[in-house]
C-alpha cells in the first residue's frame, strides 16, 4: 500500500486506549481495513 483515505477516526486526540482498539478505518484503492492499536 502506498496512500489510503482515513475513513472514520474512533479516537479523539488524548483519549485512551487498549491494544487492539480499532484507532482508524482506511480505504485504499483495493479495499477497506480497520487499523487496530498494536501498543496500550
Amino acid at each position: 500500500m502506498e496512500e489510503g483515505i482515513v475513513l472514520v477516526w474512533n479516537k479523539k486526540e488524548g483519549e485512551d486506549f487498549l491494544r487492539g482498539d480499532i484507532l482508524l478505518e482506511l480505504e485504499t484503492d483495493k479495499m477497506a481495513v480497520e487499523v487496530p492499536a498494536f501498543e496500550d
